[in-house]
């Protein structure tokens, strides 16, 4: 399988006052290939939001080296950075971050505002309605996301992180905010996702979502070491 992310001896450190700093992540490795499924398990403060930060290509590594799709982050002006965002990798957060005033189509249409291609902005929102049926909210398309079940608005996020078709889907506690129900629905359109070669890496404190992954890494104090693969 081709490697698609590759991580080599990367920490982040905040400096917090002029004498003290905090060391988020220490010395991490790792690699994922195209297609895997991850888990990424840690308590509050462990780094594993941190992480996904810099995965996300959101934040920057204090040292060490991040390769996505074997290109080196490093050095990336941030426009390059939102060019890479925007095409390469899709988010799915625990708080949903729609916009309330949008309705379900405009908050999934929303990346394609920093699309420049005017051919592939239009063949992308022709993938839209694909997309809401698959994820079963084609009826909502003209709704604003107020009137929404939590389900529903995870499901918006989800059409909205796949609209650009990125390489790598990154869910921050895609299920952290939802009943036990609307989680497995929403854990099983991860799963076919995936099974339709979807990268996926999933944050997560719930050690039951964790198991449903390929692998599982655990994060503690920023130190990152893969428990099950």
């Amino acid at each position: 399988m081709r490697k698609l992310i590759e991580v080599k001896h990367l920490s982040k450190s905040y400096r917090i006052s002029s004498k003290e700093q905090v060391q988020a992540l220490q010395d991490v490795n790792f690699t994922i290939h195209e297609g895997e499924m991850i888990a990424i398990v840690g308590t509050s403060g462990s780094g594993k939001s941190t992480l996904l930060r810099i995965l996300g290509c959101i934040d920057s590594q204090t040292t060490g080296h991040y390769h996505l799709n074997g290109f080196d982050i490093e050095g990336k002006t941030d426009q390059e950075l939102a060019h890479i965002r925007n095409q390469s990798i899709g988010f799915v957060m625990q708080d949903f971050s729609l916009i309330e005033d949008y309705s379900v189509k405009k908050n999934v249409l929303l990346p394609l505002t920093y699309e420049k291609n005017k051919e592939k902005r239009q063949q992308q929102k022709q993938h839209l309605l694909s997309l809401l049926q698959k994820l079963n909210i084609a009826s909502k398309e003209n709704q604003k996301v107020t009137s929404l079940s939590g389900g529903q608005k995870q499901r918006v996020a989800i059409a909205r992180a796949l609209i650009n078709n990125p390489a790598i889907l990154l869910a921050d506690e895609p299920t952290g905010a939802l009943d036990q129900k609307t989680s497995k629905e929403i854990m099983n359109i991860l799963h076919e996702l995936h099974a339709e070669g979807k990268t996926i890496i999933i944050v997560t404190h719930d050690l039951q979502i964790a198991e449903q992954c390929q692998r599982i890494f655990r994060i503690e104090d920023g130190l990152l070491n893969e428990v099950y693969s």
